[in-house]
């Protein structure tokens, strides 16, 4: 994920490459979906992979029966659906005749990040929670992340230092000193430091407590500033 997956000329490497490192895992692709017309031969890594599932996420109401149809059109029928209404994440499932799903989620509720804005660039800070609390309900707990070649827990914990370079936080001395000292895993640490690491990584971290332990929201809506293009 990041930009849109299905533009990038070496998809069908990326995936094949992931499913190599990572032979057992869940793979997810998180897409936007207009370009499934053009990987109509993905659907056979599809049935080929049970493990490989697409998400589309859709942003724009005014899209949603264009975006379905669009789905449809990629999958084979007959269809059955599945709707998830949980709070923040509603979604639904449409699984076709062999078995494949693609889960399209209702990306206009929003709620609070770990920033909290100030009034002015350098005067954001960050919450005071408690880290086991801001953990039971994050979304991203078991969304690990890679940076600079290095995995950590989650996405908020890797890019902390680099918000505060570029943007500035205000912070106490000791805060500012955790949300440096993220534990990540490097490929050249020992098997013992690389087992440790994964034995761990879906527990409450310390830096788990810049963010909230409730979640405020509300729905946005996109405005685009030229159409979105969906082609069969």
């Amino acid at each position: 994920m990041g930009g849109e997956p299905l533009l990038n000329p070496e998809f069908d490497l990326w995936v094949s490459g992931l499913r190599k490192l990572w032979p057992r895992a869940n793979l997810a692709i998180a897409s936007n979906g207009t370009q499934l017309h053009k990987h109509k031969d993905f659907y056979q890594t599809l049935l080929q992979d049970p493990r490989l599932k697409i998400n589309v996420s859709l942003h724009n109401k005014q899209h949603k029966e264009v975006m379905l149809q669009h789905v449809k059109d990629f999958l084979t029928p007959p269809f059955t659906y599945s709707f998830d209404n949980m709070p923040y994440s509603q979604s639904l499932t449409i699984t076709d005749s062999n078995n494949i799903s693609i889960k399209i989620m209702y990306n206009w509720w929003f709620h609070q990040g770990a920033v909290i804005a100030g009034p002015e660039l350098g005067q954001h800070t960050l919450h005071q929670s408690n880290p086991e609390v801001a953990h039971s309900i994050c979304h991203s707990k078991t969304c690990h992340h890679f940076e600079n070649g290095r995995l950590y827990k989650c996405g908020p914990s890797a890019l902390f230092p680099e918000f505060d370079r570029q943007i500035g936080l205000t912070l106490l001395h000791e805060d500012r000193e955790l949300i440096n000292s993220v534990a990540s895993l490097r490929l050249e640490h020992s098997e013992e430091q690389k087992q440790q690491f994964l034995a761990q990584i879906d527990q409450p971290i310390p830096q788990c407590k810049f963010c909230p332990e409730y979640y405020q929201g509300q729905q946005i809506f996109a405005q685009e500033k030229k159409p979105v293009l969906f082609r069969r």
